[in-house]
């Protein structure tokens, strides 16, 4: 009997203890449990100060894409201007409230280069969450908005044949050739050599390089070289001729207006200039120093797509914003709105592609190729837009273009017409081709 007592004592003392045990651990638990949580909520409340603060960073962004020239030109070099953006883009002095018990508490902008394109920045963005705070710290590069010039600008040699009609400017850092009866009703201006052969009619021709005319070219004002001008067969210019080096005008060549030059003359069968119009010695310097080609950014374009496209356009369509495709589009039909179609593959323009009414302007911006071709405007048909390409753009066969070209390469021919459209440019939103290039994003003092 005293045994079962002492056995039944001992199994009391032990369940006693293992309780005690289970108690200890349960407290424990429930202590690292509500640490744990505690951790946790900390750990949310400091995301959500990173997210708050990476918002007022993407404000400034938005402000610097939007209106490009604040940074280039409002802002001081290298001082900082407290910038809380508000949707409509407002400066204003008090912290941007921003969902449960947050708010973007400062953002400050500075421009971190001089005249320059790009143009380098730097962005700090604190942001507030039930009070955690987290700084961000930004630096990036602006490019300039791409203002297409008066007409066609194009980067390597280019071609304009067979009864092409241009009524803009053409602007090259290249060579340039014009032949078979084209007429081009603006200026013609390269950084190397410009060919006009054929039967062609210009208006003006300034050249880095030489300047060769031949076969019943006209041309109607000045013409001025960096180096030579060459005249061959029945050559009319009713303006002055400036080269830097030598003039040898051809047989039949006419010249009504004065020659100046460096080097030497040499006078063909033919040749019709009066003693009094020579001016040896006399030649200006001739400096052709177009704007550099622009740089667009295809990522940035396919992170900010307003709409991303599947399948081709024609008919009826809105062309507000921003619309992405990631590989090879054909449009045609009426749009209307201001933006941008941008392709990472080659863009066919296979039918009429007009605008709705005078206020709508559409981009196309191809930044693929078949064949070396980033957009190709098929025959026959006419065209109203702005034209971006890195690669080469083929306008033909009695196509009728009006807008302006910005590509690598060109070739207009075949009956072709290429006319410049102000208002279109005018229309366009300076942001849609604003290249805005991050290329440091950080936490000032990471905790993670």
């Amino acid at each position: 009997m005293n045994r079962l007592k002492n056995e039944s004592g001992q199994a009391l003392v032990l369940v006693m203890m293992v309780m005690l045990l289970l108690l200890l651990m349960g407290s424990s638990m429930l202590t690292q449990g509500s640490e744990s949580r505690k951790q946790s909520y900390e750990e949310r409340k400091m995301v959500q100060a990173y997210y708050i603060a990476d918002a007022g960073a993407e404000k400034a962004l938005a402000r610097i894409k939007n209106d490009p020239f604040w940074l280039k030109e409002d802002l001081a070099y290298n001082t900082e201007v407290r910038y809380i953006g508000d949707p409509d883009g407002v400066l204003i002095s008090e912290p941007l409230a921003y969902m449960d018990g947050g708010q973007i508490t400062d953002v400050t902008v500075k421009r971190t280069s001089v005249a320059a394109n790009p143009t380098t920045f730097y962005i700090k963005s604190l942001g507030e969450y039930q009070g955690a705070r987290r700084t961000i710290e930004i630096e990036g590069k602006m490019y300039d908005p791409v203002n297409l010039p008066a007409g066609v600008t194009v980067n390597f040699p280019s071609t304009f044949s067979n009864n092409t009609i241009i009524n803009s400017d053409v602007i090259s850092t290249n060579d340039l050739t014009f032949s078979n009866n084209s007429n081009i009703s603006g200026v013609i201006t390269a950084v190397g050599n410009v060919m006009l052969q054929n039967n062609v009619s210009a208006t003006k021709v300034v050249t880095g390089g030489d300047l060769i005319l031949s076969n019943n070219v006209q041309v109607t004002m000045d013409v001025e070289a960096a180096r030579d001008v060459i005249l061959y067969n029945n050559v009319k210019i009713t303006g002055n001729i400036n080269a830097v080096r030598n003039v040898s005008l051809g047989n039949n060549a006419v010249i009504t207006g004065d020659v100046y030059y460096n080097g030497t003359l040499t006078m063909g069968s033919g040749a019709l200039i009066g003693e009094e119009m020579l001016h040896p010695g006399e030649a200006h310097a001739v400096n052709v120093v177009p704007a550099p080609f622009p740089v667009l950014d295809q990522d940035w374009y396919a992170r900010n797509a307003d709409r991303v496209l599947t399948g081709n356009l024609a008919g009826s369509f809105d062309v507000d914003g921003i619309s992405y495709v990631a590989g090879d589009i054909s449009l045609s039909g009426t749009y209307s709105g201001n933006g941008a179609i941008v392709a990472g593959g080659k863009v066919t323009i296979n039918g009429d592609l007009n605008r709705a009414d005078a206020g709508s302007s559409l981009a196309v911006i191809s930044f693929g190729n078949d064949d070396g071709v980033g957009i190709e405007v098929s025959k026959n048909i006419t065209v109203y837009a702005l034209l971006y390409c890195p690669n080469k753009i083929v306008i033909d066969n009695n196509a009728n273009f009006h807008g302006s070209v910005i590509c690598n390469v060109v070739d207009v021919s075949n009956n072709a017409t290429v006319t410049y459209e102000d208002f279109l440019q005018q229309n366009q939103p300076d942001w849609i081709t604003t290249g805005v290039s991050i290329t440091s994003w950080k936490e000032q003092y990471s905790v993670f």
